[in-house]
C-alpha cells in the first residue's frame, strides 16, 4: 500500500481509495494531494496541469496569484505577485552570449476615496537587463495603453472610434465621441459637438478657435493693408490649419482685390495696419466686371512650425487690383490644431 505513495519536491501524493496522513498534513479526501505547497520554492521540470470539470459557462478560478496582505493608511496599495514567462536567445555580436527575456503580468491596485480600482501592466525585460518596463497599461474601467512614452496609443474602450495617441509622435490619431485625458484619467461625457473641451489628446486639449468678425473697413490701396480680424489660436501642437472664408467686392467695375492669411504672435494688428506678419497659403485675387460685385473667397493653409503654448493672432490682408475700394464681409476665421 505505502509503495502506491510518492513524495516529489515536497508533496505527497496519494492514491485513489488510500487514506494515509503523511509529513504532518491531513487527508483531503480520495485521491486528494494531502500535501500542500504553502512554505516553500518549489520548481517542477515537467508539464502541469490543473482540470476544473463541470464548470459549463461559470467563470471559475484555475490558478490564482493573490496578495492577501491589507492595506493600510501607511501603505495604500499591495500589489499581486507578478505571472512571468522566461526564455533565451543569443546574441551573436562580441561578446557572443546566451540572454535571458521576460515578460510578466502584474495586477496594481490604485487607493482613493470613495472607492478602490487598479490598474494593470505587461511588461517585459530584454536582453538580460532584469528590469522591466511596461508594454501594455490597462485599467478597471477598460482603457488601454500600448508601449510608452511618446510613442504610447491610448485606446478608450468606451464609445470610442479608434486609437488616441498619448502624444505629438508615434501613432495614428482616430477621433472619438467621448473625451478623456489619459489612459487612466477621467473621461468626460460626449458632448455633441466638436469643441476644444472634448478635443484632446494624451491629455492636452487640442485648441479650436472660430470667429465672425464685423466687416472691416475696405482699402483702396494696391500694396496691401491689414484688415485687423483679431482671430486668434493658441496652439497645443506645433501645427494648425487655418481658413478664411467670406465675400470679396471693388466699388469700381473691372477692378478686383487679392487677400491672403497672415499670422504671427504679440499684439494683433488693427484695420488699416501695414501688411505685418508671417504669410500663409497662396495670395487670391479676384477680378470683377461690375462694380459692388460681391463674390465669395476662401483662403486656407497647414502653418507649421509654431510654438505649442504660444497665443497667435490671424488676419488678412488684402490690396484692390488697379484701383477702387477693395473690401470683404461676412468673414469667418477658423483654425485648429493637426496632430
Amino acid at each position: 500500500m505505502f509503495s502506491r505513495l510518492r513524495r516529489v519536491a515536497g508533496v505527497c501524493a496519494v492514491a485513489v481509495g488510500l487514506g494515509l496522513v503523511a509529513d504532518g498534513y491531513a487527508q483531503q479526501g480520495p485521491g486528494t494531494l494531502i500535501g500542500a505547497i504553502t512554505e516553500q520554492a518549489n520548481t517542477w521540470t515537467a508539464s502541469q496541469s490543473f482540470t476544473r470539470d463541470a464548470i459549463a459557462t461559470t467563470s471559475t478560478d484555475g490558478v490564482v496569484l493573490q496578495n492577501t496582505t491589507a492595506a493600510t493608511s501607511g501603505v495604500t496599495a499591495q500589489y499581486s505577485p507578478r505571472l512571468r514567462f522566461s526564455g533565451t536567445a543569443w546574441k551573436s555580436n562580441a561578446t557572443a552570449a546566451s540572454q535571458v527575456n521576460s515578460m510578466a503580468l502584474e495586477l496594481r491596485p490604485v487607493s482613493g476615496a470613495a472607492a478602490t480600482t487598479f490598474t494593470w501592466a505587461l511588461m517585459a525585460s530584454v536582453a538580460g537587463s532584469g528590469s522591466y518596463t511596461d508594454i501594455l497599461d490597462g485599467n478597471s474601467d477598460g482603457y488601454l495603453q500600448i508601449g510608452n512614452g511618446a510613442s504610447a496609443t491610448q485606446i478608450d474602450s468606451s464609445n470610442s472610434r479608434g486609437p488616441y495617441p498619448a502624444s505629438d509622435s508615434g501613432a495614428t490619431l482616430g477621433i472619438s465621441t467621448r473625451r478623456w485625458s489619459t489612459v487612466f484619467g477621467a473621461a468626460g461625457d460626449f458632448s455633441g459637438t466638436l469643441t476644444a473641451a472634448n478635443y484632446q489628446r494624451g491629455g492636452t486639449a487640442f485648441a479650436v478657435s472660430q470667429a465672425s468678425p464685423s466687416a472691416p473697413t475696405g482699402t483702396n490701396n494696391t500694396t496691401g493693408l491689414m484688415m485687423g480680424l483679431a482671430g486668434a489660436i493658441t496652439p497645443a501642437n506645433t501645427r494648425i490649419f487655418v481658413t478664411i472664408t467670406g465675400s470679396v467686392a471693388n466699388d469700381t467695375a473691372t477692378n478686383g482685390a487679392q487677400v491672403q492669411i497672415r499670422y504671427g504672435t504679440g499684439t494683433a494688428p488693427v484695420n488699416g495696419a501695414a501688411l505685418t506678419g508671417t504669410t500663409a497659403g497662396s495670395l487670391q485675387q479676384f477680378t470683377l466686371s461690375l462694380s459692388g460685385q460681391k463674390v465669395p473667397f476662401s483662403v486656407s493653409a497647414v502653418i507649421t512650425g509654431l510654438t505649442a503654448g504660444t497665443a497667435y493672432w490671424l488676419d488678412t490682408g488684402l490690396a484692390a487690383i488697379t484701383a477702387g475700394t477693395a473690401t470683404i464681409t461676412q468673414v469667418s476665421v477658423s483654425a485648429f490644431d493637426i496632430p
